[in-house]
């Protein structure tokens, strides 16, 4: 199975950066054990229970922007073995910058903190 969600140090990463982690629709859940996945609920039976909000791909893809300088859209590929995510010359197709991983949710996570990094979307 692929990974559906962000990591918690991922999700602690985007905290850091300024993004605004209290939509996501899913939640680590963590109790003395090992963290669990759990749709989003801000109740929870035991007080010493942490919740750390966890993005799923379709989160990343809607904050990641269309467009980037006005000439560079964002583009998804598939390849042998690993996907890519980027920013390429809507004309000329020149890629503007991209990242590969072998899940799709991490390649989407590294071009949304490269976007925060380099001013293209706006955080706290």
């Amino acid at each position: 199975m692929s990974k559906q969600v962000l990591s918690i140090e991922q999700m602690q990463h985007l905290k850091e950066l300024g993004v605004d982690i209290s939509k996501a629709y899913m939640c680590w859940v963590c109790l003395n054990s090992a963290p669990y996945l759990s749709f989003y609920s801000k109740k929870y039976p035991h007080e010493d229970t942490k919740v750390i909000s966890a993005f799923t791909l379709q989160d990343i893809l809607d904050l990641l922007p269309a467009t980037v300088d006005d000439d560079y859209r964002l583009y998804i590929d598939k390849g042998l073995v690993l996907w890519t995510v980027g920013y390429v010359d809507a004309v000329s197709e020149e890629i503007y910058d991209d990242f590969r991983e072998r899940d799709l949710i991490d390649a989407a996570y590294e071009m949304l903190c490269w976007v925060i990094d380099n001013g293209y979307l706006k955080v706290k």
